[in-house]
């Protein structure tokens, strides 16, 4: 009977062990069951990867057997740290589950495959590091919700679109990191938060300015200074006078140019007057100008004849003899360069006498100097 009964309890400890084996969930462990689950479903959802030593796909006790990268307090998990492993695949269904998890870092793997971060995120977490994945498409509206946030990096995914206008209710968030992605749209939702740590590298649009810091007025018994406070508004003086000095050197360039330009029209006009050759005057033009001339005067003092000034004798070409032609059928007077002549000094009365008192006849033209006559003297010579 005794033997009976030693069979009988060994038999029960067979069965209960043989429960335990096939249904681990049932044995007293240190890890919350709702965390234990989670990881669970986590686990699969990585591929099970070799990579994380003690996980497994049902029961076990992540804080009790030291799992990898799982950190507890008592029986709860508050910290998940797999970065860097190569893990794939996505992130589990139920991680809101993890009550008491207060960090999460699954940064420089290969997950998300182009999906959307999973909306069962837990919303107690203060750190959150999902940087260097596959990550895409938008930011859920799960992390607005993750009012204790205090440190959240996204970089390094292939997020778009806009930030979520809740956002905004992140008051707790001091670390940004959302570098390296294709977002849009304004960043003026991040305008009102603590930040201390921002990086953008995306395309957004110009939304307004954050709003400037509260006025703190200046320690007691300092007081400021008039011009210091007129001298950041306006154009300061150096600007001024940088201005002005600009406007005198274009007023001078200006005026050396339209200076420059009229002493090059004079030097024309004086170039074209010096070359202008004698021109006849036709007779009508002549009568004209004889009915208008004035006798000229005879000065009585030079009527006297002159001492002859001895000078060397002048060239040939200097004058025409009366059988050369009759120099009135020529238009031009030759410019010819004066030489060191012997040549008698005439007063206006010889000239008078020897032009015939400077007639119409004897006139052969005029000239930017006046007119030219041809004179016969007495000694049979004929000048012009």
């Amino acid at each position: 009977m005794a033997r009976m009964r030693g069979r009988g309890i060994v038999a029960i400890w067979v069965l209960l062990a043989c429960v335990c084996a096939r249904y681990p969930s049932f044995v007293v462990a240190d890890t919350d069951s709702n965390d234990a689950s989670a990881l669970n479903v986590l686990f699969n959802s990585l591929n099970s990867n070799s990579q994380l030593t003690g996980w497994k796909q049902n029961g076990g006790d992540p804080c009790g057997e030291s799992w990898r990268g799982i950190t507890c307090s008592g029986s709860s998990i508050t910290a998940i740290t797999l970065s860097g492993l190569g893990l794939t695949g996505t992130l589990g269904y139920n991680m809101n589950q993890l009550s008491s998890l207060t960090e999460l870092d699954l940064s420089k793997n290969n997950l998300g495959n182009g999906v959307q971060i999973p909306y069962t995120l837990p919303t107690n977490l203060h750190k959150l590091d999902l940087s260097n994945n596959q990550f895409g498409q938008t930011v859920p509206y799960i992390i607005s919700q993750m009012t204790s946030l205090e440190y959240l990096d996204l970089s390094f995914n292939s997020f778009s679109g806009d930030l979520p206008q809740s956002s905004s209710s992140l008051t707790s968030l001091t670390n940004l990191y959302l570098q390296n992605n294709q977002f849009t749209g304004h960043i003026d939702v991040l305008a009102n938060l603590p930040l201390q740590n921002l990086t953008g590298n995306n395309q957004w649009s110009s939304g307004p300015a954050p709003p400037p810091p509260p006025y703190s007025p200046p320690p007691p018994g300092r007081k400021s200074d008039p011009g210091q406070q007129s001298g950041h508004g306006g154009i300061g003086g150096g600007g001024i006078a940088g201005i002005i000095i600009s406007i005198l050197v274009v007023g001078g360039i200006v005026a050396f140019f339209v200076i420059r330009r009229k002493s090059r029209n004079y030097s024309v006009e004086e170039n074209l007057n010096q070359d202008q050759p004698f021109a006849h005057l036709a007779p009508e033009e002549v009568n004209d100008m004889k009915m208008m001339q004035t006798p000229p005067r005879i000065d009585t003092e030079r009527l006297s004849s002159p001492a002859p000034i001895s000078l060397k004798p002048p060239p040939l070409d200097r004058y025409r003899s009366s059988d050369e032609d009759d120099v009135s059928n020529k238009s031009i007077a030759k410019r010819v360069i004066t030489t060191s002549v012997k040549a008698v000094n005439y007063s206006v009365a010889d000239l008078q006498v020897a032009t015939d008192s400077f007639s119409e006849d004897n006139l052969v033209g005029e000239g930017s100097y006046g007119r030219v006559y041809k004179a016969q003297f007495n000694n049979g010579k004929v000048f012009t």
